[in-house]
């Protein structure tokens, strides 16, 4: 699959999710994010579902955050997208 100009969501735009998104523009690909405030150039995350061919998960596993991935957001999806989700700690 190429990857250039592909659009790459990326939820969770702190080092690791940064550092992700300067790889994905060496591919060539559009970069979106949503860093769960109104961080500028955020986008919201209905948005982020909808419009990316990728989306990469970067964002520590919390009680207030362990349900916002949900079968409304999923539905979003292209049928073509790729969901991935990073584990960075314990």
């Amino acid at each position: 699959m190429e990857l250039s100009n592909k659009t790459l969501g990326i939820v969770g735009f702190g080092r690791i999710g940064k550092q992700t998104a300067k790889i994905a523009e060496a591919f060539g690909m559009k970069i979106i994010y949503n860093n769960g405030s109104a961080q500028a150039g955020s986008v919201n995350i209905e948005t982020l579902f909808a419009e990316s061919d990728f989306i990469s998960l970067h964002c520590p596993l919390r009680p207030d955050n362990n349900v916002f991935i949900n079968k409304k957001l999923l539905s979003l999806m292209k049928p073509t997208a790729f969901l991935s989700i990073v584990h960075g700690g314990s």
